[in-house]
């Protein structure tokens, strides 16, 4: 079994990719950047949810997985809300533990149904 030092810093890795990703397709458009950057948020969701499994943190897995979907699924609407997925992968780039970045992420996810 991985260590959980070890989930952590692939979870931090991949929410920072996934922010760096992010801010470039804001920056230059370039769709490729939007993938590679779900891509990246896929890794961070999956790392996280190993970090966090069987605890009371494991809900935030529910954020990140719906917003995973709407990504995936329905990127021409996420790609409107880019502004608030950099910022909310921001806050967990930090650290990927920061109830303020779950915070975001539901509301993130609240933006996406809407």
């Amino acid at each position: 079994m991985e260590d959980k030092d070890d989930i952590r810093a692939l979870a931090q890795v991949s929410a920072v990719d996934a922010c760096t990703q992010f801010t470039e397709y804001q920056t230059d458009g370039c769709k490729s950047s939007y993938w590679y950057g779900v891509a990246a948020f896929r890794s961070f969701q999956q790392a996280y949810y190993s970090l966090t499994e069987g605890t009371n943190r494991a809900d935030n897995y529910t954020f990140c997985n719906e917003v995973y979907g709407y990504l995936v699924l329905n990127p021409e609407n996420s790609q409107s809300y880019i502004s608030e997925s950099i910022e909310t992968m921001s806050i967990l780039s930090s650290d990927v533990e920061d109830e303020n970045g779950y915070i975001r992420m539901s509301e993130l996810r609240n933006s996406l149904i809407h």
